[in-house]
């Protein structure tokens, strides 16, 4: 966590992630993010359960970075949390990422 020791905290947000690309909703003084993720606990494969990218692409059930139960995520720079999307994989679940956002 590259400046969490100079850092405040400056926001929280549960985002609920299913089938559909979602975004963060950044306060305007975030620079970094600490996220969780929590897959649905009737998810087929719980360490397989979304995906993600952070360059503006939009993952779909094939392509981007896999998250699992319990995985935890930073992000370091203001434009890759603007640029940060997720989705679900399996139809019908909804994982949760708990977010502490980071700023000066």
């Amino acid at each position: 966590m590259a400046f969490l020791n100079k850092l405040k905290t400056v926001g929280t947000q549960t985002l609920r992630v299913s089938g559909e690309v979602r975004r963060l909703a950044l306060p305007s003084n975030a620079i970094e993010a600490v996220l969780v993720f929590e897959a649905d606990s009737t998810a087929s494969d719980t360490q397989k359960a979304a995906r993600w990218w952070s360059d503006g692409s939009e993952p779909n059930a094939g392509e981007g970075m896999l998250l699992g139960d319990h995985s935890v995520m930073e992000l370091t720079h203001r434009q890759d949390l603007e640029a940060f999307r997720i989705i679900g994989i399996e139809p019908g679940k909804t994982h949760l990422v708990s977010i502490t956002y980071y700023g000066f």
